[in-house]
């Protein structure tokens, strides 16, 4: 997943993948509503143990491709950017998810939470139009708090 370049078994994945994207997008446009994808980072893209591993690894290639596929078709919150922040602001890479465990702990859902909520209110109060046949627009919004993160609000 976080290697460079495209051997068969990964080009598999990321088609599969693009088609799941597509159909989330087109299903919830479907149901009226706005598709949101939040990118939350894994512990081995935060912890430089793991990245070095390997002279091909590339612990942005998912996030890459995830902003790629996306494209005109949903709003985009990646949350690498502010954990990487954090993660050096603390000094430590696990701070967020807990010891034996990477799901998040109360810290790590406090600090989505902070993230999440104004990108949302962004997101409603730019006043999203999900008119079917309307000509997607492009159209960056920053969030307040963290300003690197930049959901792509896609109408």
């Amino acid at each position: 997943l976080y290697q460079e370049g495209v051997d068969a078994k990964r080009k598999e994945i990321l088609e599969v993948t693009g088609q799941l994207l597509t159909q989330f997008a087109q299903t919830t446009r479907r149901a009226g509503a706005l598709p949101v994808l939040l990118v939350v980072p894994t512990p081995c893209q935060l912890d430089t143990r793991w990245t070095k591993r390997s002279p091909t690894s590339n612990p942005d290639s998912p996030n890459a491709y995830l902003r790629s596929r996306v494209g005109e078709s949903m709003a985009l919150i990646d949350l690498l950017p502010a954990f990487r922040r954090e993660s050096v602001r603390r000094g430590d890479s696990s701070w967020y998810h807990f010891e034996r465990d990477a799901h998040f702990n109360v810290e790590g859902h406090r600090f989505v939470a902070d993230i999440l909520s104004p990108a949302l209110l962004e997101l409603l109060a730019i006043g999203v139009t999900l008119t079917p046949g309307r000509k997607p627009i492009s159209r960056s919004v920053p969030v307040p708090r963290h300003p690197r993160i930049v959901c792509g609000h896609r109408t």
